[in-house]
């Protein structure tokens, strides 16, 4: 299982960054956040991607508190190409990209086709089930067996472009393998479908000196979960609400089938912003305000829990029970809205300096009121270096899982949560020594409080979301960048980073080193060659994790490309892990040797450019 963090800063079950397709943010509406589950999205048709560390709330409201990822769409829609990949573990992959002009009308359309079946080798020895297994004395668990990442990704795009208009409709569809098991028990059948349906349209009206631009935004979820949360052939303790019950149970039952449950919601976001900007002298004044609402309706089927066992069963199949409409819903049916006003100042002070001043001002149904602002100075002192001082404030609004979860064995929601918070302040140091030598240093420090864990209580003998956590987090990040000619590039990063909370002396599971090393080179105007490698280093783990510390790993990826064979057909031979590193990101201790990442994976790329 892989998350992405920011400077020392994620959680389990969401990342805390925001990730913007044109600004527009991709969010779970259940697990909230900006990562629709185990977002396998494909580059095709894209044009950059931006990468904004530091908070970023002031301008894009919430959970932008580390970092922004937005992914560009083109500019230039007159391009028109296909691109086909086969390789190891069954990836089959498909692109297609075309586009036109016509007048003052541009259009583009993608379609991204990613198939895998994961690496059958990467096995783990035990899971949950395993300990289980012991303890009753069943044989049912599937380990040693294998983590099941597979995916089957449908991803259409469609883009128009008109005067002073332009629409974005995408449809993204992942069918997934559940990893290590919802539960941390393998589950090879289980999987779940996550849907995303995006219609944005943007209207821009121009004034003398000001343009401003209206965007309507409609989003549609669909999540559909099939967990076999324990494997067929489980005993277990079930009290008399029906859910596991290892401190009073009121009997112990065998599931033949397994124990299932089926979750799942269709949501609808509805978003309206007016962005107004504005010149007046040495001011670029950008000022929005809008409002966004979500509808968010729950389903489960599953065979245990409340109105459905009560610990006298001695056995029980496969059948579900339909629990909609009901209190034995796994969470509540959402319905929230909130608003927001957000005005920021680049002023020109002078020459050499810049200043910005931006403030957002969010207000939720669930939780209130939220103010975050942003500072940051730019100062060109020489020709050749840049200074910059930059502090921000930013949240995270705790999602609907977070404050309605229920009637699950291991987590209880919270309404009653506060959005984390977090005060940071960093140092950019920027230094051009000539045209093709340029290095950067960073230093950052920042404080996050009222960060949501899911924390045991004896008292239910369950785990319930609190605002318990904080975090004191400092590092700083070098980055050179050298273009040693024409033909060739090098680029150099380096990470560190100290985080301690008042939960664990140092913050677990996070890298507090990185090393990042990557070359472009074209041995000639036909062949390319593009390498990059990842070392991860210093991951601790809980201070109650008896387990030996995690190995450190270096992560490597080598593209080898031959242009125009014939003029547009481009063919290419891609590694990923091409040392075949026995790669291991850290779990909670019940799949105990952790979780295996892909071995060395080989494919080969066919491109046509129209």
């Amino acid at each position: 299982m892989e998350h992405y963090n920011f400077r020392g800063q994620q959680t389990n079950l969401n990342a805390q960054l925001l990730i913007l397709i044109d600004g527009v943010p991709i969010r779970a509406s259940g697990s909230g956040g900006s990562i629709v589950l185990n977002l396998q999205k494909s580059l095709f048709g894209f044009k950059q991607i931006e990468v904004i560390r530091g908070t970023g709330s002031a301008l894009h409201g919430a959970d932008s508190f580390t970092g922004v990822i937005n992914l560009v769409t083109k500019d230039d829609f007159s391009d028109s190409r296909v691109k086909a990949s086969v390789g190891d573990f069954s990836t089959r992959n498909l692109h297609l990209e075309v586009g036109g002009e016509k007048d003052d009308f541009n259009w583009q359309f993608v379609v991204n086709s990613l198939n895998t079946d994961d690496d059958p080798d990467r096995l783990v020895s035990g899971d949950l089930q395993s300990a289980l297994d012991a303890v009753f004395g069943t044989t049912a668990s599937h380990a040693p067996g294998p983590i099941d990442n597979r995916h089957d990704v449908m991803d259409i795009m469609l883009n128009l472009k008109g005067t002073r208009w332009d629409s974005h409709i995408s449809h993204y569809r992942n069918k997934m393998g559940l990893g290590p098991g919802i539960a941390q028990a393998l589950d090879p059948t289980g999987q779940l479908i996550n849907e995303v349906t995006i219609a944005k349209l943007n209207k821009s009206f121009s004034d003398d000196g000001a343009d401003n631009i209206l965007s309507i935004t409609y989003q549609d979820d669909f999540f559909d979960g099939r967990y076999q949360l324990l494997p067929p052939g489980t005993v277990l303790p079930i009290g008399t609400d029906g859910n596991i019950d290892f401190v009073t149970p009121e009997g112990v039952t065998l599931f033949t089938d397994g124990y299932i449950g089926n979750p799942g919601f269709t949501a609808k976001n509805y978003r309206l912003d007016f962005t107004n900007f504005y010149q007046l002298n040495n001011h670029h004044i950008r000022w929005q305000v809008g409002a966004e609402y979500m509808d968010r309706d729950v389903v489960e089927t599953k065979n245990f829990g409340p109105g459905i066992l009560d610990g006298t069963q001695l056995m029980v199949d496969g059948t579900l029970t339909d629990v909609n409409n009901t209190v034995h819903l796994y969470s509540k049916d959402t319905k929230e809205h909130f608003y927001f006003l957000s005005i920021q100042d680049e002023w020109r002070v002078s020459d050499s300096l810049n200043a910005t001043m931006g403030l957002r001002y969010d207000h939720y149904d669930s939780f209130g009121t939220t103010v975050n602002p942003r500072l940051s100075l730019v100062w060109q002192s020489t020709d050749k270096l840049i200074t910059k001082l930059i502090y921000g404030s930013a949240y995270r609004a705790p999602t609907a899982d977070e404050r309605y979860f229920r009637n699950i064995p291991v987590s209880i929601g919270n309404e009653d949560l506060k959005p984390e918070t977090i005060d940071s302040i960093e140092l950019n140091l920027e230094y051009q020594w000539t045209p093709d030598l340029f290095g950067s240093l960073v230093y950052y420090q920042y404080k996050a409080e009222d960060i949501i864990n899911y924390i045991f209580d004896p008292a239910t003998a369950t785990n319930i979301a609190l605002n318990i956590g904080t975090q004191d987090t400092s590092g700083f990040e070098a980055t050179l960048k050298w273009k040693l000619h024409d033909r060739l590039n090098i680029e150099v990063n380096y990470f560190q980073v100290n985080a301690e909370s008042n939960l664990e002396p140092e913050v677990p599971g996070i890298p507090q080193r990185q090393a990042y090393f990557a070359f472009n080179w074209l041995p000639t105007d036909d062949w390319q060659i593009h390498f990059r490698t990842n070392h991860i280093a210093d991951r601790v783990r809980p201070t109650i994790d008896p387990r030996p510390a995690l190995d450190d790993y270096l992560m490597s990826y080598l593209k080898i490309q031959r242009s125009n064979i014939i003029p547009g057909l481009n063919l290419a031979l891609v590694g990923k892990n091409i040392f075949d590193e026995d790669a291991r990101e850290p779990s909670n201790g019940s799949i105990p040797d952790d979780y295996p990442r892909p071995g060395r994976q080989l494919m080969l790329e066919v491109q046509y450019n129209f």
